[in-house]
């Protein structure tokens, strides 16, 4: 028999995926207390709770009177590919687990972003220009 999902562990896998995403970048402030009980419809104990989890494993800290505000974005580790053109290629990955790639000085728009699962569990993404401007991924493998 599978167990269900108790409520504050919904939210905070909610709020953890909507921080790694990107949703919720670094240094941004999460909805108060009250706005997460209407949106989520559960008590405020379920909300803290759930803050509570997110605290713990560090991707959020409270200050009272502020709020609780979405920690990270401190990068862990940066690679920087060159390419032809004076174009430089960035992977970045941060502490919450987000990556974010880009292409510095780049006169395109990466249009076309597929991610592919390897033989090794390894993540293949493969980019393709487009149309002039700039353009960032963030996701997790």
């Amino acid at each position: 028999m599978l167990r269900e999902i108790p409520k504050y562990e919904q939210i905070a896998n909610d709020l953890r995926q909507r921080i790694t995403s990107g949703e919720l970048p670094p240094g941004s402030r999460l909805p108060s207390i009250n706005d997460l009980e209407q949106s989520y419809g559960v008590s405020m104990g379920t909300v803290e709770r759930a803050l509570s989890i997110l605290r713990g494993q560090k991707l959020i800290r409270t200050h009272q009177g502020i709020g609780s505000i979405v920690q990270g974005g401190e990068r862990k580790e940066e690679t920087v590919v060159s390419l032809s053109g004076g174009r430089q290629l960035t992977i970045t990955a941060l502490d919450t687990g987000a990556i974010q790639i880009r292409i510095n000085h780049a006169p395109f728009v990466l249009s076309n972003v597929s991610l592919k699962g390897g033989k090794d569990d390894s993540v293949l993404i493969e980019l393709s220009p487009g149309n002039q401007g700039s353009s960032a991924y963030a996701g997790r493998s």
